[in-house]
């Protein structure tokens, strides 16, 4: 069985050529509950779904200042939303 963790005690920072560090509190729950007495709250799911998108965003931008089009799927909430997607499909399968 894989053990939990490393026997180095390395830190991913100083082993990872690049790093998003989410800054999130030990634990990774924002508000202790005394009722309970546990902690809640977590707050890296909504950090880290920030993190991944703004890093969509800077690669789509570096794409356009080249003049190239990213492939990126757009909401199918949207007028060509589902035409825009099954094109860019097509192109995977």
């Amino acid at each position: 069985m894989p053990r939990k963790f490393t026997t180095a005690r390395e830190k991913l920072y100083e082993i990872a050529d690049i790093v998003l560090d989410n800054c999130g509190c030990d634990g990774d729950a924002a508000v202790y509950l005394e009722r309970i007495g546990l902690p809640v709250g977590p707050t890296s799911t909504v950090i880290g779904a920030f993190m991944l998108n703004r890093v969509v965003v800077q690669i789509s931008e570096n794409y356009g200042r080249r003049n190239l089009v990213p492939q990126v799927f757009i909401s199918a909430n949207t007028v060509k939303g589902d035409k825009h997607n099954t094109k860019l499909l097509k192109n995977f399968q």
